[in-house]
């Protein structure tokens, strides 16, 4: 990624934390970094796009990890601690009109985790279809989750506690595993 793409999104990242998405304008983030709208306007498209960026970096970072041989564990808590380190600016977008980008960052996310989990843990043969459901049952779950205990309440819950919750969640699939048969 280039530095002046870096420095936006870093940019972009602490004012969204300081007030709400829709109070940020381009300019306000050019100002912020000591550019000009046009030098932003090379990188993104509009503040969307930025966003969609800042999404699908991360997405990217986590499937890099997976790529390198990093656990699902070890990937989960990158995926959280990006949600905490950047707590309000999650609220925000969370809040604003960008709710789907948020919402499809955290099932992309989420579904690659449990894919993985499930793929080291699960052992009872069931069909491939009840498999994909099983994704999608943790995923959507982990992701009410984070948005009870994180978005919607407001809760400045801190990473321990979160990871604490998405174990949890996992932790339901240990009556499961009753045979050593292939998927």
């Amino acid at each position: 990624m280039k530095k002046t793409e870096q420095l936006i999104i870093n940019t972009f990242l602490e004012l969204v934390e300081e007030k709400p998405l829709d109070k940020i304008t381009i300019q306000d983030i050019a100002n912020k970094c000591g550019i000009n709208r046009n030098t932003f306007y090379y990188h993104f498209d509009d503040i969307y796009s930025l966003i969609e960026s800042v999404f699908n970096n991360h997405v990217v970072t986590i499937e890099r990890m997976f790529e390198e041989g990093a656990s699902w564990s070890e990937c989960s808590e990158v995926a959280l601690n990006f949600l905490v380190q950047n707590r309000r600016a999650i609220r925000h977008i969370a809040f604003s009109m960008n709710r789907n980008q948020l919402d499809h960052y955290l099932f992309v996310v989420f579904k690659r985790i449990f894919t993985e989990y499930l793929l080291d843990n699960f052992i009872v043969n069931i069909s491939d279809e009840k498999f994909d459901n099983l994704i999608l049952f943790y995923t959507y779950a982990i992701m009410g989750c984070i948005d009870h205990n994180f978005i919607e309440n407001n809760n400045d819950i801190e990473l321990e506690a979160l990871l604490d919750k998405f174990n949890t969640i996992l932790l339901m699939t240990n009556p499961l595993k009753t045979s050593k048969q292939s998927r």
